[in-house]
């Protein structure tokens, strides 16, 4: 990754979250620490940990649990609002409202942070429940652990060890031991007796860090960028010695085909469970490979029934949450479902084209193109339903362009002559407005913006039109059914 493109990344800002385990919230080390991370921006800090509402709050606390209308957006962005510290506990119940609260929540920090780059929520123990929805969109995650009690009480909170993002212990008491492995994949020790600005430095390295973890350089244009002036000798040498031809080759990164191919043609695929991958998942990614088809409840429960039986499986299953994990080891085949008929290949070849681009999850679609709203609502592209942060790799070389909008949240743009694709509620954009991609690149992380209640990338594809409905880089085009872009732009190619 370019340091341009990691420094702007770094410098968007986020949504940090502030654990306080004792029941006291040092709104003063709050203050400090969103002032040094912030800097020059203005912040905003959501104290969900008191109990009573700031009279000056420049922010009806209720309103950001329901959409803001046109007029309310207009008059937030004229105030010209500078950094707030709202004591928002009054709030709390609103939380464990409908999951419209939690999504009007999130849409409305999306917009928020046109104001506010940097956007802090405090809460403790007691409302930690209450925050499972919310706290998934958190890019950092800081614990303010004050005693050997304290440190306790987090080692036996479930809701926090399931989240996927930077972790800080902020505290001089050593990790316990049932949160050392957790710790230990994406988090920083950091002695509370660190100076503030210290502390909002190492958060600030602690986010490149992570931006880099989920897109690490591979493959052979980087391992080429470390050994060039060797390269570049050893191939003016070589002509000198012995004549030669070279083959000219992608990386695997830069090309998808190869793994489309065999996923095409291969009657099963085998798996190897970890302890904690989830079998439904497994299932619904089985039965959307082998036959193009959305999955039910049913289906799946049907589906999973027929691969244990197939693989006379007699070992331990245990169920979490309506859901089934296999020991780590156990390995099983997956075959296509006897009971269902087979898609054409050509919508198979499709399904398996859109879900292989997202690199480091197991993908699958969740819903389909629906032009006319034959199921109840439009849909104007597909459904890749992935984990948060997993990578969108670019399907072809191409421009880049990118946006904000209030339903498909942060939005990746990608046009190639005739041909556009688009990922809508992304999480981090790994390109800048009107940058050249190659085929293969990292270009988005899957997330949650917009109007989504779980991590999945929207896809919306189309072809340039001069009359198109729809534009994006000043390049009109129009939207058509992904399986007919597919066969048009990909297939034969």
């Amino acid at each position: 990754m370019k340091r341009k493109t990691l420094a702007s990344l770094s410098m968007k800002g986020g949504l940090t979250a502030i654990f306080e385990v004792s029941k006291t919230v040092d709104s003063d080390f709050v203050k400090n620490l969103a002032s040094s991370l912030a800097g020059e921006r203005p912040f905003l800090v959501l104290n969900f940990a008191k109990g009573t509402l700031a009279h000056d709050s420049p922010i009806s606390l209720d309103s950001l649990f329901t959409e803001f209308d046109f007029t309310t957006q207009k008059n937030l962005e004229a105030r010209r609002i500078q950094s707030a510290f709202i004591d928002a506990g009054a709030s709390l119940d609103l939380i464990e409202g409908s999951d419209n609260n939690v999504r009007a929540f999130l849409k409305n920090v999306v917009f928020l942070r046109k104001l506010f780059p940097e956007i802090f929520v405090v809460f403790n123990a007691s409302s930690a429940e209450k925050f499972k929805r919310i706290l998934p969109s958190c890019e950092v995650l800081v614990f303010d652990v004050k005693s050997a009690e304290d440190a306790d009480a987090v080692s036996n909170m479930q809701v926090l060890k399931d989240l996927d993002c930077t972790r800080v212990w902020h505290s001089n008491l050593a990790i316990p031991v049932s949160l050392k492995k957790w710790f230990a994949e994406s988090a920083s020790y950091i002695p509370s007796g660190i100076t503030v600005p210290e502390l909002a430095k190492r958060i600030f390295e602690l986010r490149q860090i992570w931006v880099l973890k989920k897109n690490r350089p591979e493959g052979l244009a980087y391992s080429l960028s470390r050994m060039w002036p060797a390269f570049a000798i050893f191939l003016l040498l070589l002509p000198l010695s012995i004549p030669f031809s070279v083959k000219s080759s992608q990386s695997m990164i830069r090309d998808m085909r190869h793994d489309r191919n065999a996923i095409s043609e291969a009657p099963y695929f085998e798996y190897e469970f970890d302890g904690n991958e989830s079998l439904r998942r497994i299932a619904r990614y089985s039965v959307g490979r082998f036959h193009a088809q959305i999955t039910s409840p049913t289906l799946v429960a049907n589906y999973i029934a027929e691969t244990l039986n197939k693989n006379s499986y007699a070992g331990d299953i245990k169920k979490v949450n309506d859901d089934f994990i296999l020991p780590a080891g156990t390995r099983l085949k997956f075959y296509p479902m006897d009971s269902i008929k087979a898609a054409p290949d050509s919508v198979i070849l499709a399904w398996q084209y859109f879900s292989g681009m997202l690199s480091d999850s197991v993908a699958y679609l969740t819903e389909f193109y629906d032009k006319n709203g034959s199921k109840g609502r439009k849909h104007n592209g597909i459904d890749v339903a992935s984990r948060r942060g997993a990578r969108i790799l670019a399907p072809f070389a191409a421009r880049a362009w990118t946006f904000e909008d209030e339903r498909g949240g942060v939005v990746l743009a990608l046009v190639h002559k005739k041909s556009v694709i688009l990922f809508m509620h992304c999480d981090q954009l790994l390109y800048l407005d009107g940058q050249t991609v190659m085929a293969g690149d990292p270009v988005a992380t899957v997330g949650v913006t917009g109007h989504t209640t779980g991590p999945h990338a929207h896809v919306v594809t189309g072809e340039v039109t001069p009359r198109g409905e729809k534009s994006v880089g000043g390049i009109r085009y129009t939207v058509i059914d992904p399986v007919s872009w597919y066969n048009k732009f990909i297939k034969n190619k």
